[in-house]
Order: C-alpha cells, then sequence, then structure tokens
C-alpha cells in the first residue's frame, strides 16, 4: 500500500485506480494499492506510473502525450518547470496560470497541443484544455473560467481543444466593480483545421476526458461571450470615425453549448455564440446540438455607427440547436422595463434567420432618411432599425 499526503495540490490533480477517480485534499492521506500501475493527472498531463522506487520517494512515468520513454520523478518536484515564463519555447502548462500572468496591452495565445501522433490536424487525438467544474464541483485542471484580463487580446489557434462544463470564455466586464474592458477574444481556426468549442464530457474530442462519467449533451456549458465594454475602446470617437472591432470568431466548432452558467453568483443561461451591444465577426462555424440559439445578441448589438453595422455574421451551419439561427434577445427581468432597442440599428446578415419571439420596442421617433435635410455632423437620424431581407 501507499499513502499520500496531501501538501500542495495543483487544481484539477487527480489519481485514477483503475475506473475511479480520486481527488488528493490537502491535509489528509489517500490509501491506496500500487501493486498495478495508476494513472496521475496533473497540469493537465496524464502519466502513467510504472514503478514505485524502493524508498517511496520516486515514481517511474509514462507520459500519456508523444510517446516519451519513461522517467524518474522524484517525489515532491514539479512536473512542469518553475521557470515556465509564458515564451513559445517556455510556455505555461495552464491557461489559469498564463492569465495570472498576462499584463494589459498583450497578447495571450492558447495553442493546439498534438496527441499521441504530435499532429493538431487530428483533433480526436490532441490535448485538450479543460474548463470549468466537474459534476463534483472540483475545479477542471486549466480553472474554472475564462475570463479575459483587461486590455488583453486572447487569442486562440488553430487545432486548440477547448473542453468546458458549467464555463463560459468570456470577454468583457460581467458586473460593476469588475472591470475587464477593452478584452477582446479572437478565435483563428482554418478550413481544415478548425478550433474545437465542446463539452468536458465529450470523448470523440480530445478523449475521455471525464473518465467514466456522464455523456456530453446540450448546454454542458455557455459559451464565447463578448460583453458591451469588451473589443477596442475609444471613449472619444465620434459618431462618423471609422471603429476598430477585434471580437473575431471564425472556423471553429462549437457543440454541446448554450447552457446555464453562474457569473458573478446569479445563473444565466448563455448560447454558443453570446453577444451583449458588440459587434463582433463571426463568420464560417459549425453550431450545433447547443441548447438555446446558436447566436444571440441584444438589440443594440445592432448599432450601425462607426461605419459596421452591427455583428459581422456570415458563412456559418447551424445544425441541431434549440433555435438554429440568430435569436434577439428582448430581456425582461422582474421589476424591471423591457429591453429596448435606444441605438440606430440595422439587420443586414442576410444568410441566418433572425428570431425574434418578443416585441421589439424602439426608443425615439419614426424618420428617416429625411428629404433636403443635411445629415449633421457627429449625429445621425432618430433611432430606427432597417431590415434586409435576403433571398429564400
Amino acid at each position: 500500500l501507499v499513502a499520500h499526503l496531501g501538501v500542495q495540490i495543483p487544481a484539477g490533480a487527480s489519481l485514477r485506480l483503475g475506473n475511479d477517480t480520486v481527488h488528493w485534499v490537502e491535509g489528509k492521506f489517500t490509501v491506496f494499492d500500487d501493486a498495478v500501475p495508476f494513472d496521475i493527472l496533473i497540469d493537465n498531463e496524464r502519466l502513467t506510473v510504472t514503478d514505485v522506487g524502493m524508498s517511496g520517494t520516486t515514481l517511474m512515468v509514462v507520459r500519456g502525450v508523444g510517446g516519451t520513454p519513461p522517467a524518474t520523478h522524484a517525489d515532491g518536484t514539479s512536473v512542469r518547470p518553475l521557470s515556465a515564463d509564458g515564451t513559445e519555447s517556455n510556455p505555461f502548462g495552464l491557461i489559469s496560470s498564463a492569465v495570472a500572468a498576462v499584463s494589459p496591452g498583450q497578447i495571450l495565445r492558447i495553442v493546439g497541443n498534438g496527441g499521441a501522433d504530435n499532429d493538431v490536424l487530428t483533433t480526436s487525438d490532441n490535448r485538450p484544455y479543460l474548463l470549468g467544474l466537474d459534476d463534483s464541483s472540483q475545479v477542471l485542471e486549466d480553472g474554472s473560467s475564462l475570463e479575459i484580463p483587461q486590455n488583453v487580446v486572447l487569442q486562440i489557434g488553430a487545432g486548440a481543444v477547448l473542453k468546458l462544463d458549467s464555463t463560459n470564455i468570456d470577454a468583457g466586464s460581467s458586473a460593476v466593480g469588475i472591470d475587464r474592458s477593452g478584452a477582446a477574444v479572437q478565435v483563428l481556426g482554418t478550413p481544415f483545421n478548425q478550433v474545437q468549442v465542446t463539452s468536458y464530457k465529450d470523448d470523440a474530442i480530445g478523449g475521455d476526458s471525464n473518465q467514466a462519467g456522464a455523456d456530453a449533451q446540450a448546454e454542458d456549458f455557455g459559451g464565447i461571450v463578448t460583453r458591451e465594454d469588451s473589443d477596442f475602446q475609444d471613449s472619444l470617437a465620434a459618431f462618423d470615425d471609422p471603429g476598430i472591432f477585434l471580437n473575431y470568431i471564425n472556423q471553429a466548432t462549437i457543440q454541446y453549448g448554450g447552457g446555464t452558467v453562474t457569473v458573478d453568483s446569479v445563473e444565466q443561461v448563455f448560447s454558443a455564440v453570446h453577444i451583449d451591444s458588440t459587434r463582433p465577426t463571426v463568420t464560417n462555424n459549425t453550431l450545433l446540438n447547443n441548447a438555446d440559439a446558436a447566436v444571440s445578441a441584444n438589440p443594440d448589438a445592432f448599432d450601425d455607427s462607426r461605419g459596421r453595422i452591427g455583428p459581422d455574421i456570415h458563412g456559418n451551419t447551424v445544425i441541431n440547436n434549440s433555435i438554429n439561427g440568430l435569436f434577439i434577445r428582448i430581456e425582461t427581468q422582474f421589476g424591471q422595463p423591457i429591453d429596448r432597442l435606444v441605438s440606430s440599428a440595422r439587420f443586414d446578415d442576410t444568410d441566418i434567420v433572425h428570431v425574434i419571439t418578443e416585441n421589439l420596442e424602439i426608443v425615439g421617433s419614426p424618420g428617416g432618411p429625411l428629404d433636403d435635410v443635411a445629415r449633421t455632423s457627429g449625429g445621425h437620424i432618430d433611432n430606427r432599425v432597417a431590415c434586409h431581407v435576403g433571398n429564400g
């Protein structure tokens, strides 16, 4: 028998004994039979222990990735070097470590990890990033959430696999007093190497992360969220000044999202792509098996100022979602006034169905365009919404 005393335990570290997964607890012993090889999971890297040293202070391990030969891992030493500094040659092992270290104005890159074949093009065995909480409310290896810090651009590279449970990828401030303004998310897949955003329980991509746990299903996580103060912020810009729009989601497969996520102690339902008064580019993605809508946006996301007509949404494939389209969220919370359109707006994305299930109230007076009336510099015609009708 072997006894492990939990002293300092990385988030999500676990021990697999046969079909059972055990989480170490700080200050307590975990006793088990080491007569057969067992697995440990540290820093999102699975290590198979093949032998325990005679003194009990060393482990012979086979790393689960890339077929590296067995190595001796001394008791009490780090699996990953403490010198990791986030450079390309010495990257952080965990997303949470990178988020804690990044500074405003920097770019945070999440890159694809090839699996046993070291090929990011074969996503079925790529090493996934794991975010959120498992069914036992234990924090997964890469952190409980991915909230992009203030004035940081998160870039998710081609071939990256992110598996989520009960969490979002979140750009912008979610509550008063929490300033993540200027954050942006860029999903940079390619036609032959898409980014995969899926459920922690999805065994088909990135391996069996939850072992003998439940199967993946819609609403296992929320989605990719862009909030009102995300993206490039320019408080001095006039109405007609060209804008800079950094939020960008391209060539990703997003599935099993559309679920309820607790944000700032409040449960909320999120769409797979959830737009809140921002104008991201959402192109050439595959959105499938999601609860709620494939894409949703509140009315003011369709603002047509600063050379941009609402979000740029085209070329997406939507399959087997609760709403296979672009859902216009008109939210009326108890005791609060109805969500109104207070911007000059246009619906111009003609290759996706726009779904409106509530009355849309437009604040302002009817009007525009006006004959023989010059447009005032820096101003615009009173609030209205224009619709561009597509073919079909």
